[in-house]
């Protein structure tokens, strides 16, 4: 599968398109074919941070997008609420390639009324909000 991967340059990263090998479903895990990704700003930032410099090991390279939107394609073991067909959006590591893994606490249905394109951007707000929700409890006379 085709993946961008952030490498390390003197100048700060670059994008590289590489063939890579497809994720491996694991355990509570959720293998989504990607539809939709977004670069949030950790990213743009680790991108230009990532320079390489004389006399130090060279950053790891990886693939970028923390976050996709797509199709279920296979489910790992322990995982319910989902199965292959549904269409969802989540956190993940690697978003910028065909297929990524996400972390099945992680990952929420997808608007059925979205165009495939607009979803990824909502992730990250999404679930920032639903993450809050989850450790904080309910907030009385507040909305999110």
């Amino acid at each position: 599968m085709k993946a961008a991967i952030m490498v390390p340059g003197a100048d700060g990263g670059t994008w590289d398109v590489r063939d890579v090998q497809r994720p491996n479903i694991t355990a509570g895990h959720v293998l989504v074919r990607v539809h939709a990704s977004s670069l949030n700003r950790a990213e743009f930032r680790r991108l230009h941070t990532l320079r390489l410099q004389p006399g130090r090991a060279a950053p790891e390279a990886r693939t970028g997008g923390g976050d996709a939107a797509g199709e279920v394609v296979e489910i790992g073991a322990g995982v319910s609420g989902v199965k292959p067909g549904d269409r969802v959006m989540g956190r993940c590591a690697g978003g910028f390639a065909e297929y990524a893994l996400l972390d099945a606490r992680e990952v929420m249905p997808a608007p059925m009324t979205s165009a495939r394109e607009r979803v990824s951007p909502r992730v990250h707000p999404a679930g920032r909000i639903r993450r809050t929700r989850r450790r904080s409890g309910p907030l009385p006379d507040r909305r999110a």
